[in-house]
């Protein structure tokens, strides 16, 4: 209709296609309860279905029961080690069920983490350890050696889980609050 029309400026969707693309698909917000912490959402997910996957990576596939189970051994293990309310610990791991598992343990103990990336320099490493005084230290074996020498007990998730999974797989007695 227009051959002076640059091609470039033509919309491809009509604006009912555009509303239902950008706006309509995309209002996806779920209403809960502001009082709920993620880890007690997981176990309510875990109640009304165990066996849904929960976790998909790589060649994995971990259950909600699985990874309630996990992040409740890890737990149990870092309560023993003096995790509470108020408690830092430092997480260093690469992406994995490994980490989605500690982060949940790490909550269900009511302690907080501090994300410590393997790729960061050990001098920024160092900092944040020193600089949040974290007593626990979750990690791999493989990244041990990047890691500075800390005065926190260091956890390595791989090489331990023979002992952390002697620890109770059911819900510790929730000491977080969602603040």
């Amino acid at each position: 209709a227009d051959r002076h029309q640059v091609i470039a400026t033509l919309p491809l969707l009509t604006d009912t296609e555009r509303q239902q693309i950008l706006y309509d698909w995309n209002d996806t917000a779920v209403p809960y309860a502001d009082t709920e912490t993620i880890h007690t959402l997981i176990e309510q997910r875990t109640a009304a279905q165990p066996e849904a996957p929960a976790i998909i990576f790589r060649d994995e596939i971990v259950s909600f029961d699985e990874l309630n189970k996990r992040a409740n051994q890890i737990a149990h293990y870092l309560i023993t080690y003096g995790a509470a309310p108020g408690t830092i610990v430092g997480l260093c791991l690469e992406r994995s069920v490994d980490l989605v598992a500690a982060l949940l343990g790490i909550f269900k103990a009511g302690a907080a983490y501090v994300p410590l990336d393997p790729n960061y320099p050990i001098d920024r490493l160092e900092w944040m350890l020193t600089d949040t005084q974290a007593p626990l230290l979750i990690t791999h074996s493989k990244l041990q050696q990047s890691l500075p020498l800390t005065a926190a007990k260091m956890i390595c998730i791989d090489t331990q889980w023979s002992e952390i999974s002697q620890y109770p797989d059911t819900n510790p007695e929730c000491m977080a609050t969602k603040d």
